[in-house]
């Protein structure tokens, strides 16, 4: 998503998301168009977008003309029609369109199926891709519980929700946010949660029968240093679509962030000190060579972060 920047006092700046827009072997560029909405109208990728333009950058100007699909690219290759009770792990640069295109779906379909309230996905996440694979994700039997103890844990599955986890351990999604410190609605399967309302560490599962049970694995990440600024999607003229499909204005709690793809790959999980959990979901083309910018659903709320420089965790 095409952002401008606005200068403010003391040498803060904020950018703010523009509309993004597209429609041909050359194709010539429309108000309102971006090399996403190009390429997905023309079932080809940003990235070969820029290497047959020999384009350095997102940004495109009207009327300028592209290649769209050179003699000597071949077609893409689709992945086999899904068979019943097939998955779909997420790849860097996907969306929900994308697969639900590539499989003869409909996004409504996935998100019911993998029990998705948003149109946010992660790489690596494991997606049901046709209805008989997303039965056994309607009533998951892990979730029930035979008796909760204080202190008890829970590790989130496949097509898991909070409100699915409150109602097996009989709690509510207000409780389960608390204890778990979370400030959205949004998991992470194999994510331990606190089940119950003691303060103590999780207890081990009581399948479990092992009195000395090792602490899960911890999730590799690198560090970065980076210039933080922050952007919204409410300004005029802006569309609110990210690069990877997210519709912000449809999702305005999202925790998104633009970032450099030659940095950090689109759709890895990034975590930014007083922003929290994000997901690395747009691009920007002034955002490049340490620099990432945060979305926040207000434009009070993005003046009032500012520049900062941060210490980022960016997790494999």
């Amino acid at each position: 998503m095409k952002k401008f920047i606005l200068t403010v006092s003391a040498g803060m700046f904020l950018s703010f998301g523009i509309s993004a827009g597209a429609s041909a072997a050359t194709y010539s560029v429309r108000s309102g168009d971006s090399l996403w909405k190009i390429g997905q109208k023309h079932n080809v990728t940003v990235s070969q977008l820029k290497s047959w333009n020999s384009l350095k950058s997102d940004l495109i100007r009207v009327n300028q003309k592209l290649t769209i699909s050179p003699a000597s690219a071949k077609a893409s290759v689709k992945p086999a029609s899904a068979k019943p009770g097939s998955s779909y792990t997420i790849k860097s640069g996907d969306t929900l369109s994308r697969i639900a295109k590539t499989y003869k779906t409909s996004v409504s379909q996935l998100k019911k199926w993998n029990g998705l309230k948003s149109d946010t996905i992660y790489v690596n996440q494991k997606l049901i891709v046709s209805a008989s694979a997303s039965k056994p994700a309607v009533k998951p039997a892990s979730v029930k519980p035979v008796a909760v103890k204080s202190g008890s844990s829970y590790s989130v599955k496949s097509g898991d929700t909070l409100s699915r986890i409150a109602k097996a351990y009989k709690t509510s999604v207000s409780q389960l946010k608390k204890w778990n410190g979370l400030k959205s609605d949004t998991i992470y399967v194999n994510q331990m949660l606190i089940v119950s309302a003691s303060d103590s560490k999780p207890a081990v599962k009581p399948a479990a029968s092992k009195p000395a049970a090792k602490p899960a694995a911890k999730q590799s990440y690198k560090t970065m240093t980076v210039t933080a600024t922050a952007y919204t999607a409410s300004c005029k003229g802006c569309s609110g679509i990210t690069a990877t499909g997210i519709n912000l204005k449809k999702n305005p709690n999202a925790k998104v962030i633009s970032v450099d793809p030659k940095q950090i790959p689109l759709g890895s999980k990034v975590y930014v000190p007083g922003y929290g959990t994000a997901i690395a979901g747009d691009t920007g083309g002034a955002i490049k060579n340490g620099k990432i910018d945060i979305f926040l659903s207000s434009r009070s709320a993005a003046l009032k972060w500012g520049v900062k420089k941060v210490t980022i965790k960016v997790y494999n």
